[in-house]
């Protein structure tokens, strides 16, 4: 079956479909010849056969009214579906910036620990080495006095 495009005369108007409250989509009403086609369950093609288009019946008003009241009770679905999202997001933001403070803090208290216990040891290896200068400076003069006392 292949597919021709009617003269514009013929064509059906594009009458927008309501999807939820704030957005309206097109829908093209196809030729009475493209309904009875889709109805068959046929596929229309291009001339080349390089597109394949799959149509639709058309629904009657009462089916439209129940699309749009399935609409929007998943547009309202959706949209919990993106709150909860966002807020789980939000929760595992705050919790994670709660774990970055207490971190830095830990991080803050082991530098001024590793400052604490470098100065310490500095202090500490300073009073050795003037005990080890006092000691040698005691060796020598013991020697001093000793080399007097053979002369």
């Amino acid at each position: 079956v292949r597919f021709t495009t009617p003269p514009q005369s013929t064509r059906q108007q594009q009458q927008p479909k309501k999807v939820s409250q704030s957005i309206a989509v097109p829908q093209n009403r196809a030729s009475p010849s493209v309904d009875q086609q889709a109805k068959q369950g046929t596929k229309i093609t291009t001339p080349h056969k390089s597109l394949m288009v799959a149509v639709q019946p058309v629904k009657s008003a009462e089916e439209d009214i129940d699309d749009d009241d399935d609409d929007d009770g998943e547009a309202t679905r959706t949209a919990h579906d993106v709150t909860e999202t966002v807020l789980q997001l939000r929760m595992d933001n705050e919790e994670k910036q709660r774990q970055l403070i207490i971190l830095q803090q830990r991080l803050n208290q082991q530098r001024e620990l590793n400052i604490r216990h470098a100065k310490e040891s500095e202090r500490e290896l300073e009073h050795r080495l003037q005990l080890q200068k006092d000691d040698y400076e005691a060796t020598i003069q013991r020697h001093l006095t000793f080399i007097d006392q053979v002369y």
